[in-house]
């Protein structure tokens, strides 16, 4: 049996494979930067910001919101005989939540 060398044998597996092979090369030339422009110190406007926040940061904040939330559940019996029940609240929930839902969408300036 002879081997294929190059991107011949990227393509010589069964369909679904050169099918997720051609979705993802695509997927991260869509994704990749461009080049280095002047910008006025906001990130707002940028198209691969923008996608980049809205397909990947925005999910993964929720996620981290949630399990955030249950982290606190978990924590919050522990830090409120020692004052630290706000703080707990801030850390687990708030800033995830805050980082998800109230930041302007494609801010990634204070990441």
């Amino acid at each position: 049996m002879q081997r294929e060398s190059g991107t011949a044998a990227l393509y010589a597996g069964p369909a679904p494979v050169r099918r997720l092979l051609t979705v993802s090369i695509v997927s991260l030339c869509l994704l990749a930067p461009g080049p280095p422009r002047e910008t006025s110190g906001s990130s707002v406007g940028n198209g691969t910001g923008l996608v980049l926040d809205l397909l990947v940061l925005r999910p993964l904040g929720a996620a981290s919101t949630a399990v955030g939330f249950g982290l606190f559940l978990i924590a919050g019996p522990f830090a409120a005989p020692s004052g630290q029940f706000g703080d707990a609240w801030e850390i687990f929930v708030k800033n995830p939540y805050a980082f998800t839902f109230e930041r302007p969408l494609g801010d990634l300036d204070d990441l």
